[in-house]
């Protein structure tokens, strides 16, 4: 990963900043409908009931306490009886996540002298604004705290990279999907002081962020909320348009997904089989790198290669959403930053266009914001989805065998 000395850190601030401030004066009103009502729904509990109902027994919250606190100051700053009205405005906060999100990708390019070209684009990008303008989602803020430990993690600063590890598992539990990329690079670097110090300011960190929950007693009902998410929807898919979409018909958002499908093995078990063993394959080149740096006594050093770090991240998002059941459409959106910088670093250009394209038409199909005539046509078809979503797969799938994923420090 290469970092310009003649950064415009001015510039690219300043571009940054107009962004932000033009995506909060345009951003629509409109949000998903149901989300919408949790957001508002969950701050009525937090603003009445205060944090000690917000993991009670038959709580309808179902989101780690970060993002618990946001709703916290939310529902502080909401007049009494307001709470639904103004859900919208949390799009502010989660787009100044998606800026920052643009400001790392931006930092992280070769040539600095049009920094503010590719920032542009990148925000215009329908994939990109979607799901925090139109849906109203909070991924994007997920997204920036795994890219940000990707690059401390790359860069030999473990401690840093625990700590966005930190931030992220306590915003989305989907982070621990990145958790073992990030370890491994770490591990690569060979920073053990990192890991160490990281780790212990990691566990301080952890105990601040709970200390409310450990005040009141209620530790116990973060840990139920965390382990209790995998199977709050037990069905097939909840709208992600992935693998069992090609396999089966109809509403997946419906069928169990503890329906056995052959010697006692259910497509929930068979979900995880395929993910584990895809996960294994896109890290294993870097597990056996690991291996050898430490048998061998070379004086030769070899540095991990950003962009198929990159690569690595983009697969194991997709492998996550697309072989597991009870995925929803959001959660492949971690590997739209992977996927951006791939694009604007490494000119991988088709590969961005195919994934953007495809989760667009992915989140439209759902939320219909548009007000297209055309859902019904095959272009918006769950089936159509999953197999262009496929088709990028295969794409980065190509550009991983052919890039190397280390290189002589020369």
């Amino acid at each position: 990963m290469q970092e310009s000395s003649k950064y415009n850190h001015k510039t690219l601030y300043i571009s940054a900043f107009f962004i932000w401030a033009l995506g909060v004066v345009l951003m629509p009103e409109f949000c998903h409908g149901w989300d919408n009502y949790c957001w508002g729904y969950w701050s009525e509990i937090i603003h009445n009931k205060g944090l000690t109902a917000v993991y009670a027994d038959k709580s309808p919250i179902n989101y780690p306490p970060l993002f618990i606190y946001i709703l916290k100051a939310y529902s502080a700053l909401v007049p009494d009886g307001q709470f639904f009205k103004y859900t919208y405005c949390l799009k502010a906060l989660t787009w100044a996540f998606d800026v920052g999100s643009l400001i790392l990708i931006c930092k992280c390019l070769p040539k600095q002298s049009k920094t503010w070209h590719y920032l542009l684009i990148s925000a215009l990008s329908p994939a990109w604004f979607y799901n925090t303008m139109i849906w109203n989602q909070v991924d994007g803020i997920l997204a920036f705290w795994v890219l940000l430990a990707l690059v401390y993690a790359l860069k030999g600063q473990a401690k840093w990279a625990i700590i966005a590890c930190i931030m992220a598992l306590n915003f989305k539990i989907q982070a621990i999907v990145s958790l073992p990329l990030i370890g491994l690079i770490c591990l690569y670097n060979k920073d053990y002081k990192g890991l160490l110090v990281g780790g212990l300011i990691g566990l301080v960190l952890q105990i601040l962020i709970l200390s409310p929950f450990i005040y009141i007693g209620q530790l116990h009902r973060v840990w139920l909320m965390a382990t209790g998410s995998m199977d709050y929807f037990p069905y097939v898919s909840m709208n992600a348009h992935n693998l069992w979409h090609l396999l089966y018909n109809g509403d997946l958002t419906q069928m169990p997904d503890a329906q056995i499908v052959a010697y006692g093995i259910s497509i929930k078990n068979l979900g995880l089989l395929l993910f584990f063993l895809s996960s294994a394959c896109i890290l294993w080149p870097l597990i056996k790198g690991i291996v050898v740096a430490l048998k061998s006594n070379s004086a030769e050093r070899f540095d991990l290669n950003f962009e198929a770090i990159l690569l690595m991240h983009c697969l194991i998002s997709f492998v996550f959403f697309y072989f597991n059941t009870q995925m929803h459409e959001r959660y492949i959106h971690p590997a739209i930053i992977s996927s951006a910088l791939l694009a604007v670093a490494y000119k991988h250009w088709w590969q961005w266009l195919l994934f953007g394209i495809t989760y667009c038409f992915s989140l439209e199909s759902i939320l219909q914001f548009l007000g297209l005539h055309i859902y019904h046509t095959a272009v918006f078809h769950p089936k159509a989805i999953a197999v262009l979503y496929g088709t990028a797969a295969i794409y980065w799938t190509y550009l991983f065998i052919k890039t190397p994923l280390f290189k002589k420090v020369t």
